[in-house]
């Protein structure tokens, strides 16, 4: 290629997880190609997609899917969220046309899509290859809530057979099966080694920055973007413990402290803290993993990743799910104590970013998608 190869990384805004998962392979991919040009599709800040990708980017912020909406952290609006899904897929062609003509007016190389499926269906259409990656996907989500599945049954048939399409699904370890993949011609499947950033431990540096006690035993609070709706004034007061939360604080509770604005890598902070207090998603389930650091996990029913990745991380540190409810009650002291008693494991070693890494080098420069047609996922009727 005479020119600098372009990578379109395409990421869905729900919550932070998304991003945070695959920022570690697309910084690996940028090391090899020092001069890869990379555009990044999300409606996130550029603050926030600056503090996991290394190096210039340019941003596109109009969404190229739409996620869930919420009830605070955990609990899904399924009613909003069928709307959502029904009002984006309404005029799904002029969408699909619209993606075409970026990938064309931009000189799109190879789609990277964690995990839309509209920028998968406009590379097949246009002619270049597209790898999808994740650990979850849309079609498996949806299904967790029969009536919102049912009245989508369209839109689901639709993403299944896009999904399906791409050159290549990465799966990072845990990730859900998605084993309906393997009922197209293709299985295109590629699973690999957990994947996330490397936290360091700084402890030393954040106790001075933030001023604290030294034998203060520190509970990251992170709900992974979501705002929590909780007061945190009902969190217990336990003794030399301190919280840090990823909120606004109580100004009448000492033992809280804001994490907003501090401006670290967030995995630093999970690799700086005796405990960390969330709710099931990818990026903070691996990097306390590999930093073997005890979880405190709010239970998160209705979501079709969470049992896999709550079954994979409770056999590498220690954890404990809670209920939402008791979350909000403040009830969790003696949850919090046992696990802090436990301590640190081992963290994993294994990781997945170098196979991840080659398969899309792979994919850029052979430069060949399978076969495909122009009008494959155009959806006729449904206009």
């Amino acid at each position: 290629m005479s020119r600098a190869p372009h990578l379109l990384l395409a990421v869905s805004a729900h919550g932070y997880g998304h991003l945070s998962q695959v920022a570690p392979v697309i910084n690996a991919v940028r090391e090899r190609l020092p001069n890869l040009k990379l555009t990044v599709q999300g409606a996130f800040s550029r603050e926030l997609v600056a503090g996991r990708i290394a190096g210039d980017f340019e941003q596109i912020t109009e969404p190229a899917d739409v996620g869930f909406a919420m009830h605070g952290p955990t609990v899904i609006d399924w009613p909003t969220t069928l709307d959502w899904f029904r009002s984006f897929h309404r005029d799904w062609d002029a969408k699909l046309a619209a993606e075409q003509a970026l990938l064309r007016d931009r000189r799109i190389d190879l789609v990277v899509a964690d995990i839309p499926s509209l920028p998968i269906a406009a590379a097949r259409a246009v002619g270049i290859p597209a790898v999808a990656y994740s650990s979850l996907n849309w079609v498996d989500t949806l299904l967790e809530n029969r009536a919102v599945a049912e009245a989508l049954s369209a839109e689901i048939a639709l993403m299944r057979e896009i999904y399906a399409s791409a050159d290549w699904f990465i799966l990072p370890e845990p990730s859900i099966p998605m084993d309906w993949l393997a009922e197209f011609d293709r299985d295109n499947r590629y699973p690999v080694a957990p994947v996330s950033a490397s936290p360091r431990d700084r402890r030393d540096e954040l106790v001075q920055l933030l001023n604290l006690n030294p034998e203060a035993r520190l509970v990251l609070v992170s709900l992974g973007g979501i705002p929590m709706e909780e007061a945190l004034t009902r969190w217990p007061r336990l003794e030399g413990v301190q919280w840090l939360v990823d909120a606004e604080a109580d100004p009448a509770r000492p033992d809280q402290i804001s994490i907003q604005g501090l401006n670290w890598p967030f995995p630093d902070l999970i690799g700086s803290v005796d405990l960390l207090v969330t709710k099931p998603g990818y990026g903070t389930f691996t990097e306390a993993a590999r930093c073997g650091i005890p979880v405190l996990n709010i239970e998160r029913t209705d979501w079709a990743e969470s049992r896999y990745l709550i079954e994979w991380l409770k056999t590498i540190v220690p954890m404990i799910t809670v209920a939402l409810d008791k979350v909000r009650s403040g009830a969790i002291g003696d949850e919090i104590l046992t696990l802090l008693a436990q301590g640190r494991r081992p963290g994993i070693q294994e990781n997945g970013v170098a196979p991840a890494r080659e398969l899309i080098l792979y994919s850029l420069k052979s430069g060949i998608p399978r076969s495909h047609t122009d009008n494959e996922f155009r959806t006729g009727d449904n206009q």
